[in-house]
């Protein structure tokens, strides 16, 4: 979400459409993050080849800084 203006050009209601919006990035990036890792975890236990849910964790991760950011920013 590219925003070209600053929380102070907003209405109250706006920032916090705009706070709601990131916290909902910050919730699917932790789901993604933790998905991930919990995949990668489990399919570590059994011992041999396991699945690296490398994707999952880093996207998790890069949405949920992104949702925090913004959070911070509009709340």
């Amino acid at each position: 979400m590219s925003v070209d203006w600053e929380p102070e050009d907003l209405s109250r209601e706006q920032r916090l459409e705009m706070a709601e919006a990131y916290k909902r990035h910050m919730l699917y990036g932790a789901l993604w993050f933790f998905g991930g890792l919990i995949v990668t975890v489990a399919t570590m236990s059994g011992g041999g080849r396991f699945i690296l849910a490398w994707g999952a964790i880093i996207f998790g991760a890069i949405d949920f800084l992104r949702g925090l950011s913004g959070w911070m920013k509009f709340k």
